[in-house]
Parts: C-alpha cells; structure tokens; sequence
C-alpha cells in the first residue's frame, strides 16, 4: 500500500500508484503522475518537481527547483527556498513558502482544512479562488502592490499601508470563515475571482 524511492542523482518517474508516496530525489528532476492514496511526500535538493493528478495529502520540499502541478486534490503544502511554484486546476486546500520565486496558484475548488499562509520573500503572487469562495483574506506586500478581484467586507480597521510603496488589504469574502493569508516582502500581490490569466 505505499512506494518508497531513493536517489541522489537520477531521475524520477512515479506512475499511476494506488497507495502512499515517498520520495527523495536529489539534483535529479522527481515526476509524480496519477497517484493516489492518503499522503503523498516529495523531496528533492535541486531537481525540478512536476505532479499531475495527485490526490492525497501533499508536501512538496526543494531547496531549488520549480514546483509543477496540476489537477492535484486534497490538503497541498511546498517549502523551498528557491523556485517559482505553479499549481493549476487543483481542488482542495493549500499552503505554503518559498524564500525567492513567484507563485502562480489557480484553485477550480477551494476546501478550508485550517489557516492559510502562502508567502514568498522575494516574488509576486498571483492567486485565482473559484467564483464561490468564501472565507477572511489577508493580503501583505511591504515593497509593491495589492489587488483583490473580491468585494471585501471590512473586518474592523480599513486598509493601512504597511510601508511606502507597500500596501495591506484585509476583509471577509461572503460569509467569511477560514482565513487565507498571502505574503509578500518584494513583490505583487494579485487576488483574483474565477481563471488568472
């Protein structure tokens, strides 16, 4: 009920398991194709990671590298310290940092399991929710700008500037909930409804 693979300097394919995933690859790229099983992990130092059709709970780590993925389900977490993060058609929930990179997330279906942090240090953000979202949002970028494509319900204080040129916006989207905060210190913050272009 779960496959387990090693290695430092290859290539890794992963297809079609029924089962938990674990791997750890090195500088060689890891590829993870229609798995599907209760927890799915992914390791690599500085090999690109490219997952399509994923359903588990998901977490993938890199200090260097690209994340792909599409149409994964489920609880999604990355951790990476550089690397641009790109996630499309995915359902479920998603949280996340990298220290340098931007991040191009477009959610079809969005499912709170706790908090979300999505954060990059240096990089923009670009994050598209499903027409129905509903939730508190909170968006930071203390060196470039914010936008939201939802209507924001004040939670209390209106918008303040974090620092000059920066901006923070917060509200409720709908009837509110969870919250789902991104994070930005050098970079664009882009919240949008529906397909990001």
């Amino acid at each position: 009920d779960s496959v387990s693979v090693m290695c430092p300097a290859c290539t890794i394919t992963v297809e079609k398991i029924r089962g938990n995933v674990r791997v750890m690859g090195g500088t060689g790229s890891v590829i993870v194709d229609d798995a599907k099983g209760s927890t799915v992990y992914v390791e690599t130092s500085a090999g690109g990671i490219r997952a399509n059709r994923v359903e588990a709970e998901q977490l993938y780590v890199s200090k260097s590298g690209p994340l792909d993925g599409i149409g994964l389900k489920g609880r999604l977490e990355f951790h990476s310290i550089s690397g641009d993060v790109t996630l499309r058609e995915c359902e479920g929930f998603v949280s996340g940092a990298i220290e340098r990179g931007n991040i191009n997330i477009r959610m079809r279906k969005w499912r709170f399991a706790d908090k979300a942090f999505v954060e990059t240090l240096k990089g923009d953000i670009l994050f598209a929710l499903p027409e129905d979202f509903e939730g508190e949002v909170d968006l930071t970028s203390k060196k470039g700008r914010t936008e939201a494509g939802f209507e924001l319900m004040p939670l209390g204080l209106p918008p303040v500037a974090v620092a000059p040129g920066g901006a923070h916006l917060s509200g409720r989207v709908g009837d509110g909930g969870e919250t789902l905060r991104l994070s930005t210190e050098a970079g664009n913050i882009r919240l949008t409804r529906g397909s990001a272009n």
